[in-house]
């Protein structure tokens, strides 16, 4: 997924779990995904969720927390951000919205 630019994947990863309304178990490890792609993400209906190794920020493991926090994550039991790898913030576009 990593490979694809920004846009490319926050679209497809945007359209496909939002129309996986029985996704339950999502593994996305070792993807190279970066804060603006997590940002795209609906996770409602995940229990468990695998995003360790990835080009993660602060930023963006900060935008899932409050996401918890918020219930905007119901059913998540399990989430792995471990191993996240820290990214510049020029890099990894975390501007906040």
């Amino acid at each position: 997924l990593g490979r694809e630019s920004p846009t490319e994947i926050a679209s497809s990863l945007g359209h496909f779990t939002a129309s996986a309304s029985r996704l339950m178990d999502l593994n996305l490890a070792r993807n190279g995904l970066r804060c603006d792609h997590i940002k795209t993400m609906c996770f409602t209906s995940l229990t468990f969720c695998d995003l360790s190794q990835n080009s993660i920020s602060n930023a963006g493991a900060e935008y899932i927390i409050t996401s918890l926090a918020s219930l905007k994550l119901p059913c998540m039991r399990q989430l792995d951000l471990t191993d996240l790898l820290r990214a510049s913030p020029a890099r990894n576009n975390e501007t906040t919205k």
